[in-house]
């Protein structure tokens, strides 16, 4: 199941193949939870979730499912959001919420006796480094780091002490600012970075080895660089190293270094590779590189598969999302072919959302209605019948009998061949 779930190429058992979407979902899920269960047993488990605002529907339910469990067992979930988002399990009785406000002074100034490494920084450069990073946490250590490279602050034997006068430091005026100007710093490695930034927060040697096309020792002695900045975290051994960025907002300053037409190359480049190992790889992750790299069409397909897949999975949130994708890019496609898959995409999209959201759906009943529109436009019987079974719960639960009368009376006669 979790296999499955993964997109691994596996022959399943024929006790898998013929279960319900429905009925595979709930078991994967239990799959999981099951798992988690055995390693409480075990011993205190931590389950760390990062960036929760960034979550898919089908995490969110596992989540919610282990918090309700957790009461009883050796767990302790710590799950980090942007404020925005509203997790379903806040109003659990045992979840307590610890709202990350801005570093007071006392708590920056202690960050700072530990990048220093024990040793102690002037006082003057401390109240320097607080007053300009406004109590962000990322800031206060790029600052730091750029007073230090700048040759501002000067490591000595037992402390740091200052090289120069604080007034004439070249100081970034924004975060963004700080960290472009160290990834500037790090000129043989930021091709390197900008590669691996446009795979994703996390990248594989091989992969970016397969995009970047450096040689063998300048990609290795990039991401040396990179490690030890500490921008970068690897784990594993060469060659199935994993790369993270430390931060996103890292991430996002070496892709947005890029002018935007290299930049598109490299997405395509990433979707190619990708792309020949296609197995491998979830098909939303294509649809997001062909995407980025200006490919309208072939990420409008991607999407389109990665709906099909999910809608597999009984994962119809995750479909509607994928398949809405799909639509978008498909409107700025012109053939006219593509009319007939945008039908077939709105009848999909319907479809998962009265899964959803039931009969009354509004948002299932627009899908199925453009697609409607659509079909009697083009004067296709079959697609328009098509639509027109899928639309009509909807209209019997309104009790909307004139409107499916109707409907019915508009279906459109193709052409027929004289005989």
């Amino acid at each position: 199941l979790v296999a499955g779930l993964l997109g691994l190429p596996i022959v399943e058992p024929a006790s898998l193949q013929s279960l319900a979407p429905v009925r595979r979902r709930q078991m994967t899920l239990d799959a999981f939870a099951t798992q988690i269960d055995a390693l409480c047993r075990q011993q205190p488990l931590l389950l760390l979730l990062e960036d929760a605002h960034w979550i898919d529907p089908t995490t969110e339910e596992l989540v919610t499912r282990l918090v309700e469990k957790a009461a009883t067992q050796q767990l302790l979930i710590v799950a980090t959001h942007r404020p925005e988002y509203r997790p379903p399990w806040a109003s659990a009785p045992i979840a307590t919420q610890v709202p990350l406000n801005r570093l007071s002074r006392s708590h920056a100034a202690a960050m700072l006796a530990s990048l220093g490494g024990g040793k102690t920084l002037p006082q003057e450069a401390v109240e320097y480094i607080i007053a300009r990073t406004d109590g962000v946490p990322l800031y206060v250590e790029e600052l730091f780091r750029a007073l230090c490279d700048g040759g501002t602050l000067v490591e000595a034997a037992t402390a740091f002490v200052l090289g120069r006068p604080l007034e004439g430091a070249v100081v970034p005026a924004t975060l963004q600012d700080s960290l472009m100007a160290r990834l500037d710093r790090l000129a043989p490695a930021k091709a390197v970075a900008q590669f691996g930034a446009a795979i994703g927060r996390e990248f594989g040697h091989d992969l970016l080895s397969a995009v970047a096309g450096m040689s063998p020792g300048a990609l290795t002695e990039g991401l040396e660089q990179l490690v030890a900045s500490g921008m970068v975290f690897a784990r594993g051994a060469p060659p199935d190293v994993i790369y993270t960025f430390k931060h996103a907002l890292i991430q996002d300053a070496a892709h947005s270094s890029m002018l935007k037409e290299r930049r598109q190359a490299v997405h395509g480049r990433i979707a190619r590779s990708l792309a020949e190992r296609a197995q491998e790889t979830r098909p939303e992750v294509l649809a997001f590189h062909f995407e980025a790299a200006g490919e309208a069409e072939y990420a409008a397909t991607w999407f389109d598969r990665a709906g099909d897949a999910a809608a597999k999975a009984s994962a119809s949130r995750e479909a509607t999302r994928f398949w809405r994708a799909a639509l978008r890019l498909s409107g700025e496609l012109p053939s006219r072919d593509l009319r007939r898959w945008d039908i077939n995409l709105k009848q999909k999209l319907g479809a998962a959302l009265a899964r959803i959201e039931g009969y009354n759906s509004q948002a299932a009943f627009d899908a199925y209605d453009e697609a409607l529109k659509v079909a009697l436009g083009l004067k296709d019987t079959e697609l328009y019948i098509a639509t027109f079974n899928g639309l009509s719960p909807l209209l019997g639960a309104r009790q909307d009998f004139a409107r499916i009368e109707s409907l019915l009376a508009q279906v459109p006669v193709a052409d027929l061949p004289k005989l």
